[in-house]
């Protein structure tokens, strides 16, 4: 049997929304002044459960899943915490879900993508 999903597949609308953080890169990189790196959409969550397609947020790699060529140390010290290393040192330094969402957003309209 076949794994359901938690959540529905994107729509065409969010698909475009992640397409476009894609471009944008990696939130967290951005905002601590490294610059464009690659992201991978994050979901954000609610007690461990996905929210929906529509609270979605770019991470690179290494914010999102804690993968780096860098040792976790070297990487913490040049990116700042990771998600996959521990939630509440993440939090602590970038944000809550809601205030990391409201980022993102910003950060799409300023880039000209108007439906955010």
């Amino acid at each position: 049997m076949p794994l359901q999903r938690a959540i529905p597949r994107p729509t065409q609308a969010q698909q475009r929304r992640q397409d476009n953080i894609r471009e944008l890169g990696c939130l967290l990189c951005m905002s601590e002044g490294i610059g464009w790196v690659a992201a991978e959409i994050h979901h954000l969550t609610d007690c461990g459960r996905t929210i929906s397609q529509d609270h979605t947020i770019g991470l690179c790699q290494f914010h999102h899943r804690g993968v780096s060529h860098y040792s976790r140390e070297q990487a913490t010290r040049i990116y700042g915490p990771s998600l996959a290393h521990g939630a509440k040192p993440f939090r602590a330094r970038f944000g809550t879900n809601d205030e990391l969402l409201q980022q993102q957003n910003t950060a799409l309209r300023m880039a000209g993508y108007a439906d955010h």
